[in-house]
């Protein structure tokens, strides 16, 4: 998360509060990441877990509301769909939220319906969740309670190194089955060069956000892991989520619906236009509406490639339901926002006045107004769109 130092008991003293939490702050900043890390806290109970009791982590992604598909019915559902032959009757369920042995976390509040966000604000009304986690944007007004807010510390000059010397002791890359060393001189030469891209991508006093530093220091891990050199490490942020597509991108023919890099890329762009729509916001989107836009880009057999699986199996990608309704998320916004500003761009970048009334029509959105701004300035290229093959 955004928070290396962020420790268990602080978080366990929010959570102990009544009613507990909201974490709010913009796209990218590390609030799903946090909550799923408290879901991870809960879960491990008594064995040096969150709370002195046992509680379970339900995550919860549904929309919501009064007369159908209410938070306890939610509930009940995923219960059922874990313990088959538990009880799951309305009087035990509501006791499990009631006594905060059921930790709720609802993520991405912002990006559900008008509906769902209007049902949270009333929650209280209608089912006793005695233990809650919500992850939003901007601050939601629950009714009858005060929850904690969490805002989630910024990435500046400040604590930038910080935070980078705090993933180089996280998941240490083997070689081998050998944990991979960063030298003090490497470690230095990280520091110029992380700074140097900080200085490039951020105009005047201002923050970034904590994925593109997580991805820069693993594609570090990745080449001093294959004994190469940091001068090759990316020098802009575009740069840093390129790499991390053409990492996750296998480069072996024979695995199922192989693409190369640019069609992979391609695809990517499609989707992430798809996914942020008309309010230039990332979100969940129709798999069935995704299939028909990439037909349209030349991909008219799914047999013998099927990029919608390919990104899903990158991990570029998340599915839920079933394939008939399934719907398709990113699983990093930034990532979807850097996408489809690449693919915008490439649109209008030779002409000022549509690009100007891009960038109006996307006043709103921040995440993808930073990074169309970082693609329109930087000295690197959008990412190219080759032809498409069929294999």
């Amino acid at each position: 998360a955004n928070l290396p130092a962020y420790e268990r008991r602080n978080c366990e003293a929010h959570l102990r509060k009544k009613n507990s939490d909201t974490g709010n702050r913009t796209r990218g900043a590390g609030k799903t990441t946090l909550a799923r890390q408290c879901g991870l806290w809960a879960w491990m109970g008594q064995q040096g877990g969150l709370t002195s009791h046992a509680m379970m982590p339900l995550w919860v992604d549904e929309d919501m509301g009064v007369d159908q598909n209410s938070l306890a019915d939610v509930v009940k559902y995923k219960l059922a769909a874990l313990f088959p032959d538990a009880r799951t009757d309305d009087l035990f369920i509501n006791a499990l939220l009631r006594k905060q042995r059921i930790l709720v976390i609802v993520d991405s509040v912002s990006e559900r319906s008008l509906a769902t966000r209007e049902y949270l604000k009333k929650i209280y009304s209608f089912t006793r969740a005695e233990a809650m986690v919500i992850t939003a944007r901007s601050p939601i007004a629950i009714e009858g309670v005060t929850p904690t807010k969490l805002f989630l510390q910024p990435l500046d000059e400040d604590t930038l190194l910080y935070f980078m010397q705090a993933l180089l002791q996280l998941n240490v890359e083997k070689n081998q089955g050998k944990p991979v060393r960063v030298s003090l001189d490497e470690q230095m030469t990280l520091d110029q060069k992380l700074s140097a891209l900080y200085r490039r991508s951020v105009r005047g006093v201002g923050n970034i956000l904590p994925l593109p530093v997580r991805l820069f220091v693993e594609e570090a891990k990745a080449i001093k892991a294959n004994s190469g050199s940091l001068d090759s490490l990316p020098q802009s942020i575009p740069d840093v989520y390129s790499r991390y597509l053409e990492r996750v991108n296998p480069d072996n023919p024979s695995v199922p619906n192989f693409i190369s890099q640019g069609e992979m890329l391609r695809a990517a762009k499609v989707l992430a236009k798809l996914a942020l729509g008309a309010d230039f916001i990332p979100k969940e989107f129709d798999g069935a509406e995704a299939t028909t836009e990439l037909k349209k880009e030349g991909w008219t057999d799914p047999e013998k490639i099927d990029p919608i699986q390919r990104l899903l199996d990158n991990g570029i990608l998340i599915s839920k339901g079933e394939l008939i309704n399934r719907r398709l998320k990113f699983v990093l916004d930034p990532i979807a926002e850097y996408l489809a500003a690449a693919a915008r761009l490439q649109e209008v970048r030779h002409d000022p006045i549509k690009l100007d009334l891009l960038r109006e029509d996307a006043r709103n959105a921040a995440g993808f107004l930073t990074a169309l701004d970082l693609l329109a300035r930087t000295n690197e290229p959008a990412p190219s769109q080759p032809g498409i093959s069929q294999k």
